[in-house]
């Protein structure tokens, strides 16, 4: 397990923004909207297998992260991030690439993310994500967040952490033991941890102000489960950690125990 990060719902300021549609063409059944709708299972389509993507916030806004969130853009695909002070994308001031992952063997795709903290500058009023290289199929983005911030507790959570991924399905036993098996199409993952401080007042109140950030179970935001892994899931609090639950085994010793489960991205694009 690496150093994990994560962003809270309310720095996720994509959907703030104008958003239009440059170059590409919008399927209209699947808008623009859907890309910041907090929901990766209604994604936005072009009829193309090119386009860019331009939100217009009005005035600067500094980006810290940005995540493509269940997409079906090819393998190594030339995909960007831009910024500028003007809607004008020739020579952008900020121009980050996404490394796009492949797909893993159920066929799902890891959620692309760029790390901007160590970029500067990094405040503008247009931001843009453009598919510069050619998809094998049009383009589908389930999600695109757009956040101001990228957060890192003080110390990272400790050991015993709990990975699971769930794909699910429907079975019917035959009275003979035959198993007839419909799958759903979909995945879920969660992962279970603890903070176990003793000396870090600061990371126990930004937990319980993510807590509160993300209503309990009520908003999805961005998790990291390492940092150095161009992976982010799209998670909402499930379990004890909803109740913000905080033990005391001994009076110096705190643990606070929490899971998180990845919003179901629908089926495969």
């Amino acid at each position: 397990m690496g150093a994990i990060a994560y962003c809270r719902p309310s720095d996720n300021i994509a959907a703030t923004a104008t958003i239009t549609l440059p170059s590409g063409t919008a399927d209209s059944a699947y808008p623009s909207a859907n890309l910041v709708d907090l929901d990766p299972a209604k994604p936005a389509k072009l009829t193309t297998t090119t386009g860019r993507w331009v939100f217009n916030f009005g005035s600067a806004k500094e980006l810290l992260a940005a995540v493509l969130a269940h997409t079906n853009i090819d393998a190594g695909l030339e995909v960007r991030l831009q910024g500028n002070a003007t809607d004008a994308w020739g020579a952008p001031s900020l121009n980050q690439t996404f490394t796009m992952p492949a797909a893993a063997q159920h066929d799902f795709r890891a959620s692309a993310f760029v790390n901007l903290s160590a970029v500067s500058p990094r405040t503008y009023q247009y931001w843009s994500v453009v598919v510069v290289g050619t998809n094998a199929a049009a383009i589908a983005i389930g999600e695109i967040v757009l956040s101001s911030a990228l957060r890192q507790f003080t110390k990272n959570i400790g050991m015993g952490v709990a990975e699971t991924e769930e794909q699910p399905v429907s079975e019917l036993r035959t009275a003979g033991g035959s198993s007839l098996i419909y799958r759903y199409g979909t995945r879920k993952r969660r992962l279970s941890g603890e903070l176990l401080r003793d000396d870090s007042a600061a990371d126990w109140a930004d937990m319980l102000a993510l807590v509160r950030d993300a209503r309990g179970r009520g908003k999805s935001f961005v998790f990291m489960p390492d940092l150095a892994v161009n992976d982010a899931w799209v998670v909402r609090f499930a379990g004890a950690s909803v109740d913000a639950v905080v033990t005391r085994p001994f009076s110096t010793h705190r643990r606070w125990t929490w899971t998180v489960e990845e919003v179901v991205s629908g089926l495969v694009l």
